[in-house]
């Protein structure tokens, strides 16, 4: 079976598949998922360019113009810093093939997948907060359309869309319903492509974790006397010298030095779009807070408004937040090496 058909990994190998982005997928696929992914970013894009133009003079609507501009912007981030960086996941995900196998003694691997499990529960929550919100932006323009058919007959409400685009070729109105239903793939498509990014970044966060975690469980766990030469027979493929002690700490050392690998190859990934992410997150945020005290005119629209802006933190915050844990689990290992 594959290695990563496991609940820990299957989460992000379907979600990359989907979108070209997974290096063992067969080449052919990978190019044809990203052409089609490449044409939905072009054909929100162009309708929002145009929307631009169209809007120039009406605060409201190029705000939220603005919004979801910045939006798809920080999200073709994400999906060309994937397409760059395959082979740099290539070597992360290996890397967390060898680690696993590496571990012989039950309680390294219960440390490895206990934080790949906590990896998967990050993940499937982000994942199931973002589709709520996004379900409910995407749904939102049906409801007017419903509202038009059952209460109102001498007078329609105005149509609008999940993000606002126009198209001088098509009747806007007419043709709701395809409109409606093209825009809403490429939302969806847009998002989706997003989150591949971050499900990642999680499950590789969780694991860079996780070694430094093992690593102070062995300083902690250090044997001596009989008791080292007892337990380092299991390790005995490893051992250099006749010396048990000194082995003991070179398989300590080699463990640490193969954890800052991984976090050094997780850095060189995700290090230039993180950057552009946060640059690009503190004005998103502030023109959605904007809309949100001024131009929230309906409870529908407060509801939505609030949900974006609560989306954007707990996106923010879960970078930030397992990145820190992160740093904190690598200063840990020093003070775990002091304890006998």
């Amino acid at each position: 079976m594959d290695f990563f058909n496991h609940p820990y990994y299957v989460t992000i190998k379907n979600i990359n598949c989907v979108f070209g982005a997974w290096p063992y997928q067969a080449q052919w696929k990978n190019t044809v998922c990203r052409c089609v992914i490449t044409i939905l970013f072009i054909i929100q894009l162009a309708g929002q360019m145009i929307c631009f133009v169209v809007y120039i003079h009406d605060e409201e609507s190029l705000i939220e113009l603005i919004v979801a501009f910045l939006t798809a912007i920080f999200l073709i981030c994400k999906f060309v810093n994937n397409m760059l960086k395959v082979k740099t996941m290539t070597k992360l995900l290996e890397s967390i093939k060898e680690n696993q196998n590496m571990c012989t003694k039950k309680e390294e691997k219960h440390i490895l997948d206990e934080e790949a499990q906590k990896g998967r529960i990050f993940v499937h929550g982000y994942l199931f907060f973002t589709y709520t919100t996004l379900g409910i932006y995407v749904l939102e323009p049906l409801t007017t359309c419903f509202a038009n058919i059952i209460f109102y007959s001498n007078y329609t409400l105005p149509h609008i869309y999940p993000v606002p685009i126009h198209w001088y070729i098509v009747d806007m109105d007419k043709n709701f319903l395809p409109i409606w239903g093209l825009e809403s793939i490429c939302v969806v498509a847009i998002i989706t492509s997003g989150l591949a990014s971050d499900s990642s970044f999680f499950v590789f966060l969780q694991h860079a974790r996780g070694l430094f975690i093992l690593v102070q469980y062995q300083f902690r766990n250090l044997p001596n006397g009989k008791d080292l030469q007892a337990r380092w027979n299991i390790h005995g493929n490893l051992r250099k010298t006749n010396d048990v002690q000194y082995d003991y700490y070179i398989m300590c050392i080699k463990h640490h030095k193969r954890a800052v690998k991984f976090a050094s190859y997780l850095e060189s990934m995700y290090v230039w779009c993180f950057g552009m992410v946060i640059g690009m997150t503190v004005p998103l945020l502030s023109f959605t807070v904007y809309q949100l005290i001024f131009q929230s005119n309906s409870i529908q629209r407060l509801v939505k408004l609030a949900l974006f802006v609560v989306c954007q933190v707990v996106h923010i915050f879960f970078d930030c937040y397992l990145s820190q844990r992160l740093i904190d689990e690598s200063n840990n290992v020093q003070k775990h090496m002091y304890v006998k």
